[in-house]
């Protein structure tokens, strides 16, 4: 009998690509029990309407079967892990925000309303309000001092880093100014 290729062998025994040894092993005794072939034990019934030659002859493949698979080195056994999927890449602005939409986005993010922020950083909810919707015309009447102290504190609230949003969001402040005078 010519020597069946691995693919064969799996699908004569009933066990994946992937069976350890063991389940090799548990595989090649269960059919010998099925077959009549595991001494002590009674054929199956289902198997008593094949000659013994035709049962012999299935023996034979599963003994060939066997003998092949068991001879596979053990770390030919070891399936590869699954595939681990990337972490999406992090939105910058997510991270970091710079304009208004990204200011609610981390407050929305830390589940806080601006009432919430207002109260804990003690700043006006409607300077914050100004903030999130880049309202500049709303803050004209204050210091920039000021503006700068009001996002260092909504930003320390809402777990941002103050020192990469207070310049990017006083500049676009600064911006709007020299365009609007």
């Amino acid at each position: 009998m010519a020597t069946p290729n691995l693919d064969r062998c799996r699908q004569i025994l009933e066990v994946s690509p992937e069976a350890t040894r063991e389940e090799i092993t548990s595989a090649y005794h269960h059919l010998k029990r099925i077959h009549g072939a595991e001494p002590g034990l009674a054929i199956a019934a289902s198997m008593e309407e094949f000659s013994l030659e035709a049962r012999q002859q299935v023996m034979a493949e599963i003994e060939e079967a066997y003998a092949l698979l068991k001879a596979i080195p053990t770390e030919a056994y070891v399936p590869e892990p699954e595939p681990v999927a990337p972490e999406p890449e992090p939105d910058p602005l997510e991270e970091v925000p710079g304009d208004g939409s990204s200011l609610r986005r981390a407050r929305t993010k830390a589940g806080l309303t601006l009432d919430q922020v207002a109260q804990e950083t003690c700043v006006r909810r409607e300077y914050l309000k100004a903030l999130e919707d880049e309202e500049f015309q709303d803050l004209t009447r204050l210091a920039p001092v000021n503006i700068r102290g009001y996002l260092t504190a909504f930003a320390n609230t809402v777990g941002v880093p103050a020192d990469a949003i207070v310049p990017v969001v006083m500049e676009r402040f600064a911006t709007w100014l020299r365009l609007t005078k």
